[in-house]
């Protein structure tokens, strides 16, 4: 870990995106560090794509028109970054003020409490696509769309 530190440091531009990661209120240093190492072209994903990539997309299960089940996540991309990701959800949900409504609208939909994690998540790496793109820190203020 001081290894992956001393080289961001090093590096003005992986600095400066650490930076910003910690500026959104659930990701730590360590998130943060996994993030820039497994998508250091985050800015040039599309939302969809991104969410694909870290393997937080649905995925269909059906066949025809008589077998219909419920979606589950794809799980195609890094394990690394989902369950980074993951982790970071479990603290936002609590500490993000900003994630308070859309939380409470899930919840108010009868989602399962996974399942607001993972649309936490995805929201997460939504947010930290925005901050690394426009360069521009976090602003709870601003508040989350939908």
């Amino acid at each position: 870990m001081a290894e992956m530190r001393y080289l961001i440091i090093e590096d003005r531009t992986l600095s400066i995106n650490l930076s910003l990661l910690r500026s959104i209120t659930g990701f730590g240093e360590i998130s943060a560090i996994v993030l820039l190492t497994e998508l250091p072209n985050i800015a040039e994903f599309t939302p969809m794509a991104l969410a694909a990539f870290s393997g937080l997309s649905p995925g269909e299960h059906s066949s025809g028109s008589s077998v219909r089940r419920p979606g589950k996540l794809t799980r195609i991309g890094s394990e690394r970054l989902r369950s980074a990701l993951y982790m970071c959800a479990l603290s936002a949900r609590r500490t993000n003020k900003s994630f308070a409504e859309f939380v409470h609208r899930l919840t108010a939909a009868s989602k399962p409490p996974k399942v607001i994690l993972i649309a936490v998540a995805r929201k997460l790496l939504m947010l930290a696509r925005a901050v690394i793109k426009t360069q521009q820190p976090f602003d709870p203020l601003y508040g989350m769309h939908r």
